[in-house]
């Protein structure tokens, strides 16, 4: 097939997934790809994959911090004009072109890409989650301290209208999970199919050791791990709470993976975990090498994001022989077998922290949720079987079919 790959992501778990899809499916098929120039094309370039890649320049407009901030309201729309006007413009160019399919994902101002508006070419859209903005459950009392206030309620309506009718759109809309499938039920009314991610298992591993059965050879080091963006959202602070409370004596240190981070939360966690006698390291933007190389050291990962949608990191850490800490929300629950892989628990201090003294105390359990872990990512979560399902569906779609 001739595929079209239409994205304009930040850096993060959605673009690694794109890229992974489109290593494999570069196998068998023709892939170009259209971007916008705000998308984060250096993290998992894309473009030295595919046979050609087509940049439609966009930048949002410089927001006033004066007293003209007021403004702002009417630049926010303006951008929201030029924004879908560009979308237009690579519809064009993608119907003429002559493709067989498109694969979509989503847009980091809008979510759902207006793109699908105006395409003639049978679409199938990748939906990672519904607009977190609006329809993600978290503590909105913390964001709203710790970030700049939201725009005004026109604009956020209007935002929120864009992403809904936009989706009505696609010819197919496909998950990572079947949290997402109940996620977008509930906030488009719309139908999808789940075809969940995968993990590279040849570079996500125990380091030293390459065999299934293998069990880690790198020496642990007395910290535990936390992935992701620093945003409330994703419940670092949880986590920080829950490790203030472990006897000082075995305490671990925590290390924060992050790639973007909301203003001023790097700050407050820091003077959170140092009131919480909690010793706090933040990486940035760190190779996925260092990541491994983490991983393999880390006692164990812990995973406290609020309502997450599928959620990478466990795989990640499973196939590299570290058991996982999580609560027991959204798409942790389809990846993480409970006391055997690691341990799901409420969104409750005193469960976290048992769990986490549990392992601390348990060398023998953390090396046999290790091993599990490993022997399930290979037999459950490889990007091979995952791209593959994703292919008969982009088959579907050029031939005109929404059904399974």
């Amino acid at each position: 097939m001739k595929i079209a790959v239409i994205h304009n992501l930040p850096s993060g778990g959605a673009k690694v997934v794109l890229y992974w899809f489109v290593k494999i499916l570069k196998n068998n098929h023709l892939i170009d790809e259209y971007c916008l120039s705000t998308s984060e094309r250096k993290f998992y370039n894309l473009s030295e994959m595919v046979n050609k890649t087509y940049i439609f320049s966009y930048t949002q407009t410089k927001k006033f911090k004066t007293i003209l901030w007021r403004f702002n309201f009417v630049l926010n729309f303006l951008d929201l004009f030029r924004l879908n006007r560009i979308y237009k413009e690579i519809a064009k160019k993608v119907d003429v072109e002559g493709y067989d399919v498109v694969l979509m994902t989503h847009d980091r101002f809008i979510q759902t890409p207006s793109c699908l508006r105006y395409l003639k070419t049978p679409t199938l859209y990748y939906c990672h989650e519904p607009f977190s903005k609006f329809y993600r459950k978290h503590k909105k009392e913390s964001i709203r301290k710790l970030t700049l206030p939201s725009f005004s309620q026109l604009y956020d309506k209007t935002l929120k209208w864009i992403d809904k009718s936009n989706i009505k759109f696609a010819q197919k809309i496909l998950v990572n999970s079947k949290n997402t499938k109940e996620n977008c039920k509930k906030a488009y009314g719309i139908e999808s199919k789940v075809c969940y991610q995968g993990v590279n298992t040849d570079i996500f591993r125990p380091l030293n050791n390459v065999g299934t059965n293998s069990i880690r050879a790198i020496e642990e080091e007395n910290f535990v791990l936390s992935v992701g963006a620093l945003d409330p959202v994703k419940g670092h602070d949880f986590i920080i709470r829950a490790l203030g409370k472990i006897d000082k004596e075995i305490r671990p240190s925590l290390k924060i993976v992050y790639e973007r981070t909301t203003e001023g939360y790097k700050e407050h966690l820091s003077k959170f975990a140092k009131k919480q006698d909690v010793r706090v390291h933040f990486l940035c933007r760190i190779s996925s090498g260092e990541l491994i190389n983490l991983y393999n050291k880390a006692k164990f990962l812990i995973c406290a994001q609020y309502n997450e949608p599928f959620g990478r990191t466990p795989l990640e850490a499973m196939a590299c022989e570290i058991p996982v800490i999580a609560v027991n929300e959204g798409g942790f629950k389809e990846t993480i077998l409970h006391k055997k892989t690691g341990l799901l628990v409420k969104r409750d201090i005193n469960e976290l922290c048992n769990a986490i003294n549990m392992l601390l105390c348990s060398p023998k359990k953390r090396k046999e949720y290790g091993k599990n872990g490993r022997k399930y990512i290979l037999d459950n979560w490889t990007w091979e079987s995952a791209a593959k399902k994703l292919e008969t569906y982009l088959y579907q779609v050029s031939e005109g079919g929404k059904g399974v």
